[in-house]
């Protein structure tokens, strides 16, 4: 059975969205998927890499994710980050991964999650910090092309990391599906059940 191990916390403040421990390779997301979140991501990949080479190790570094998600594109960032790192990735589903989570979760070379873990799906949807009544044809054009633009990365990443099909995605999308870790195994999300 696998354990959490505890993250490195004294050296970091606490509005870090990732708390990691080089020396341990662990790597802790805990909270929304934002800008900071990325910037924060490529520091902590640069730090992995510089110590790897200095080391010369080559042991995997696990990221163990707890979020309900937040901004589509940084997901995007934050999974090709993780992709073109060099690093090899243990990817861990605790609690509830959701919506960007996913897809920086789907990053791993063996992407893990605990038994009473959910990895939660849904449609794609921007984020406005104040919502506004009234957008101009144009500004609600230029939404929906991004949505779009959104929609079909993500279903490549979907698509080439499981056993899903197009159908089955949307599907799953559609209807806010919450899978047990018993039914993303079954569909190929999931390597490995722990716990």
């Amino acid at each position: 059975m696998a354990e959490i191990p505890d993250a490195d916390t004294n050296q970091h403040e606490e509005d870090n969205h990732i708390i990691f421990s080089v020396e341990k390779r662990r790597i802790y997301i805990f909270r929304e998927i934002n800008r900071d979140a990325t910037l924060e991501m490529q520091s902590l990949l640069d730090e992995f890499r510089e110590n790897d080479v200095a080391k010369k190790n080559d042991r995997p570094v696990t990221l163990i994710l707890n979020t309900d998600g937040g901004a589509a594109f940084q997901g995007l960032a934050i999974y090709d980050l993780l992709k073109s790192s060099g690093l090899k990735l243990i990817t861990i589903a605790l609690g509830e991964v959701a919506s960007a989570g996913v897809v920086i979760f789907l990053a791993g070379d063996q992407r893990w999650m605990h038994k009473n873990a959910a990895i939660h799906f849904h449609s794609t949807a921007l984020q406005f910090e104040k919502p506004q009544e009234r957008l101009e044809r144009f500004e609600r054009d230029i939404l929906q092309a991004e949505i779009r633009v959104i929609d079909d990365l993500y279903k490549k990443i979907y698509l080439s990391n499981s056993n899903l099909t197009a159908k089955k995605l949307r599907e799953l999308e559609l209807t806010e599906t919450c899978l047990t870790s018993d039914q993303a195994l079954k569909l190929g999300l999931v390597h490995k059940i722990i716990g």
